[in-house]
């Protein structure tokens, strides 16, 4: 976390509007799923990535795992020439044969120590980098980014050292940008973002969020060429004598969206388009012109009410016309599934009390109800692959009269 303060108002998850009003969207559609798969029993799943063949490499809790999704020979065959490699906190030592990893220091006493995290993924010509929080990969000591090869090694000639936790990973035409909670990178001060090339090195004029006070970033994803969209916490305007304020008074102290260009320089004005959005952003999905904005939040156009997941064109102008249903609880993925959004997090949806924290919305945020499946689980990931959606957290999921425990890959009828 970078701060220049030893002062940080808390206001993540605080919610200070209620009351949000129901879409009225009227009666829902409605869909079944037509296959559904067990997926892969690791808890709280916070990023996937395709690795060819049909295999899907997960990144969560305690490192990664690998499921295939084809059941061919080939594909399985290439699933078993992937080493998993192994990735350990600053406290872990082993992980015993009843999955508990207990640390060094209380190996004895059998507590549960401190657990790696992996919170984002990407594919590059030569293999694939990982980020979260961490401090050793295989033994080598990487600190919460590293470069593995094709066949899960890790590849040394890739020079990183962040301080601080990585939240997420995105490929620009000619570089690559490193979000999160950062505060050094290669033993230099950083701002939460860093621009690095394909071998690690960093672009040390890149410093957008240098003179902020608090920056946290959850998510990105680049709208165009030139524009780059940030999803978090950010504080430039700052006093000590703020620590008094009230709740509502930090908030407005706060963004959640920051425009960047490529060059690292904040767009003040495209920025400003976002600023009724408070509280905190957690994700963020582009398709057809539009960006979907996903987290825990509430807000008001011309006496309508909105929360917890809008849409924007890409000019920062506000779709009135998308509105999903008032939302209980928080969204932490989205993601664009044959023209209609997907949604999740841990939530219920205020008229439906049998399903949560799975959703499927049409382009005016109308709800299309999935008649067979029940959820009752904290999902942190989404995404799709040919076609397969696939759904990671930490619960049960029931199709029909199948049950599945932590994720699973499924398909939808009619859509």
């Amino acid at each position: 976390m970078y701060t220049k303060s030893i002062w940080v108002p808390i206001v993540i998850g605080l919610s200070v509007i209620s009351g949000c009003n129901s879409s009225g969207n009227g009666k829902a559609e409605s869909t079944t799923v037509s296959e559904a798969k067990p997926l892969v029993e690791q808890k709280n799943v916070y990023a996937s990535t395709s690795i060819a063949n049909g295999n899907i490499l997960f990144g969560g809790e305690n490192g990664l795992s690998i499921v295939n999704t084809l059941d061919s020979e080939s594909s399985q065959k290439m699933a078993n020439s992937f080493s998993l490699p192994t990735f350990e906190s600053s406290n872990e030592v082993f992980r015993k044969t009843d999955g508990v990893v207990y640390s060094k220091s209380d190996e004895g006493n059998n507590t549960e120590a401190e657990k790696s995290r992996i919170y984002s993924m990407l594919n590059v010509d030569d293999g694939i980098l990982v980020g979260g929080s961490f401090a050793s990969v295989n033994g080598v000591e990487k600190h919460n980014l590293v470069k593995l090869n094709l066949d899960g090694t890790v590849n040394t000639e890739f020079k990183s050292d962040v301080g601080g936790t990585v939240n997420k990973i995105l490929k620009l035409e000619d570089s690559l940008l490193i979000a999160g909670t950062i505060g050094s990178y290669n033993n230099k001060e950083a701002y939460a973002l860093v621009e690095i090339n394909a071998n690690g090195k960093r672009n040390e004029q890149f410093l957008p969020f240098q003179d902020y006070m608090f920056a946290k970033i959850n998510d990105m994803i680049q709208l165009s060429d030139e524009n780059i969209m940030l999803a978090g916490t950010f504080i430039k305007d700052a006093l000590e004598e703020d620590q008094n304020k009230s709740q509502e008074e930090l908030i407005e102290l706060l963004k959640t969206i920051i425009i960047i260009n490529k060059e690292g320089f904040v767009n003040e004005e495209l920025t400003a388009k976002f600023s009724d959005l408070k509280n905190e952003v957690f994700a963020l999905a582009i398709d057809k012109g539009k960006v979907y904005v996903a987290g825990d939040f509430h807000l008001t156009k011309n006496n309508k009410v909105y929360n917890h997941l809008v849409s924007y064109d890409l000019n920062g102008g506000f779709d009135e016309n998308f509105q999903i249903e008032k939302l209980l609880g928080m969204i932490f993925d989205v993601a664009i599934y044959d023209n209609k959004v997907l949604f999740a997090g841990d939530f219920l949806i205020d008229a439906d009390d049998d399903t949560r924290s799975f959703y499927l919305v049409d382009k005016a945020g109308k709800t299309i109800k999935i008649e067979n499946m029940n959820i009752d689980a904290d999902i942190y990931n989404i995404d799709i692959y040919n076609g397969d959606i696939i759904m990671s957290g930490e619960g049960e999921f029931k199709v029909s009269d199948k049950k599945f425990k932590n994720g699973l890959v499924l398909k939808l009828d009619n859509i």
